[in-house]
């Protein structure tokens, strides 16, 4: 973009093109480069090249000017993606695209090795464990883990297992087991139906009916005082996954009718 710009400016007679250094591989090529580009200075400010060199755009930092202007130009309506869902043809092409695909050699460890070390800010860990907590549909044992100001991690070690464990179950997608029960009555003095109970429908889940193209069963959970969560139990599906199947997005299979 800049030596682009310095043609039109400067006009084609003030540059020259040609070969600086024959090579003779990929990589040589790539360690070429950030060699020239290093030793001739000619790394933006000082010259036309925007990067370190080599594979991919190392060394390349947007300016806050050119970040607000991609955020301006691609947030809200001006998204292309804006309002548009993927159909369930285009997820199965995109699941059957991904099925079997490895990582090249040494992918993992170069993230392993990019992420050790590094921590979340306060805020950010806070911000995380907000959210979590919204999605959780046990709001009675949420306010218990505030009122001992209890984290998930610390709730995990005392019930003895792992935090993406306790993640899981917080948010549906795994159901307490009878031990888990017992347990959390031991810690927190309190039944553990009241401790599980799920919350009354949520704004969300009272809007989800709308969306839904099965009106003879939202009238049957109507009917019944049922809600997705509830349902979902009865079927023995996690929540999300149930909400999926009542918007269409995945189909009820034939155990699911029959349940």
């Amino acid at each position: 973009m800049h030596i682009g710009k310095a043609i039109h400016k400067y006009g084609k007679k003030n540059f020259y093109y040609g070969v600086v250094v024959t090579c003779y591989s990929k990589e040589e090529l790539d360690e070429k480069e950030k060699f020239y580009i290093a030793a001739l200075y000619s790394k933006s400010p000082y010259g036309y090249n925007n990067t370190d060199g080599g594979e991919g755009t190392v060394g390349y930092s947007f300016t806050d000017e050119h970040r607000a202007h991609l955020s301006a130009a691609f947030s809200g309506e001006k998204n292309p993606r804006y309002g548009k869902k993927n159909t369930p043809e285009h997820i199965a092409q995109i699941v059957a695209a991904n099925l079997g695909r490895k990582r090249k050699p040494g992918t993992g460890e170069n993230i392993a090795n990019a992420l050790r070390g590094k921590k979340h800010t306060k805020e950010r860990c806070a911000n995380i464990s907000a959210a979590k907590r919204s999605e959780s549909p046990y709001k009675n044992l949420i306010a218990e883990l505030d009122a001992h100001n209890l984290s998930y991690a610390a709730l995990a070690k005392l019930m003895g297992f792992k935090q993406a464990t306790l993640s899981r179950k917080m948010t549906g997608k795994r159901n307490f087991t009878d031990a888990d029960r017992v347990k959390l009555e031991e810690i927190f003095g309190k039944p553990a139906d009241y401790l599980l109970q799920h919350e009354i429908a949520t704004e969300i889940e009272q809007t989800k009916p709308n969306c839904s193209p099965f009106k003879n069963l939202i009238a049957e959970l109507d009917a019944r005082n049922l809600t997705y969560g509830a349902l979902a139990k009865l079927l023995g599906l996690a929540r999300k996954t149930i909400s999926e199947k009542m918007t269409g997005i995945y189909n009820f299979t034939e155990r699911d009718k029959t349940k």
